[in-house]
């Protein structure tokens, strides 16, 4: 797991397998079938992705991402179907909805639920690891 107070070691250390299997937790996650790839837990931080809606990422949610490796960025993401986490060189780690990707020049658009966030673009040369949410693991209770 990745949690918030972690992120900015995660960042430089991201690459170090030993700095992720010997420092960081790790949390069993109950699937309904056998994954195949790099899994990580996130913890979310910040409101950008809660529009108080069901498809909102609330503060401290825990979500798993599956690794979309590097050579699949060349292609058209499929934007349509997940939510993103993105561990960026200069800005920290995000989750962000992705509404557009150029290929040709190697550019994301990332936006956030919530409407006080203004969408931004985001070269994927600054990149340095990009999941798919593709489960929510952990909700505490929110009044």
């Amino acid at each position: 797991m990745i949690p918030i107070h972690a992120q900015a070691g995660y960042e430089r250390g991201y690459g170090d397998d030993e700095y992720i299997i010997e420092t960081l937790p790790r949390v069993p996650v109950i699937t309904d079938r056998t994954f195949r790839g790099k899994y990580r837990v996130f913890e979310v931080a910040g409101d950008s992705m809660d529009n108080r809606t069901v498809e909102s990422l609330m503060e401290k949610d825990l979500v798993l991402g599956r690794e979309v490796r590097r050579e699949y960025w060349q292609s058209k993401l499929h934007i349509q179907d997940w939510y993103f986490v993105i561990v960026t060189r200069t800005d920290g780690i995000i989750v962000k909805q992705i509404t557009h990707h150029d290929v040709e020049k190697g550019i994301i658009t990332c936006h956030s639920l919530n409407p006080m966030y203004e969408d931004f673009e985001l070269h994927l040369k600054d990149v340095a690891e990009l999941y798919n949410v593709i489960k929510v693991v952990d909700r505490s209770a929110r009044i």
